[in-house]
């Protein structure tokens, strides 16, 4: 049995179907929060290392719950099935090369790997290593300098990585914060 989107919006406001809403989680018909990432955990381990061989300490700064966050969401649903392709096949590499998964793999054979990727040397029907390796770093550059709201940059560690300061609450919807990076001398008034 699934929760309709008016079972779901008449919950969230208040109006007495929470009883609906509640027990269907309880009872394990709806995913709770937890369940509810893009990835089972051997891709979301896959990707986790693959973040931080590229942009070391992104795991650490929230990066794979970056992508939790935006790869959850239905219309990222072709992104979400191409990164966890990519996952089985940084595995399989891994095994092919290396006789291990790709997480157990020293930190120059991931490299190398990734490099495989990155050249282009990796093609598996439909699936191209270079469009991989291009999405994954993008999405990682995005999570390690994003909002913190959408769970990377954990710590605010991406943007002081790049200069912009503490007092700064947001990247780029603040005009003042934007403006201080701009023009440092004018000093940043919060």
């Amino acid at each position: 049995m699934s929760c309709t989107r008016r079972e779901m919006l008449v919950a969230l406001a208040g109006l007495g179907s929470t009883s609906l809403i509640i027990p269907r989680i309880v009872s394990g018909e709806l995913p709770a929060p937890e369940e509810g990432r893009p990835f089972d955990s051997e891709q979301r381990e896959t990707i986790a290392a693959a973040v931080d061989r590229l942009l070391p300490g992104a795991k650490a700064a929230g990066v794979p719950e970056y992508f939790d966050h935006w790869l959850s969401e239905e219309s990222f649903r072709p992104v979400r099935n191409y990164f966890s392709h990519g996952a089985r096949h940084l595995d399989g590499t891994a095994r092919k090369l290396h006789g291990k998964v790709f997480v157990k793999c020293s930190g120059e054979q991931q490299d190398e790997i990734l490099k495989t990727f990155s050249a282009g040397d990796f093609k598996a029907g439909k699936f191209d290593g270079t469009v991989f390796f291009r999405q994954l770093m993008e999405l990682t550059l995005e999570g390690y300098l994003s909002d913190p709201k959408y769970g990377g940059n954990r710590d605010r560690a991406g943007w002081r990585w790049i200069g912009i300061p503490d007092g700064l609450r947001s990247c780029w919807w603040n005009p003042n914060g934007v403006n201080m990076v701009l023009a440092p001398d004018e000093g940043f008034q919060d």
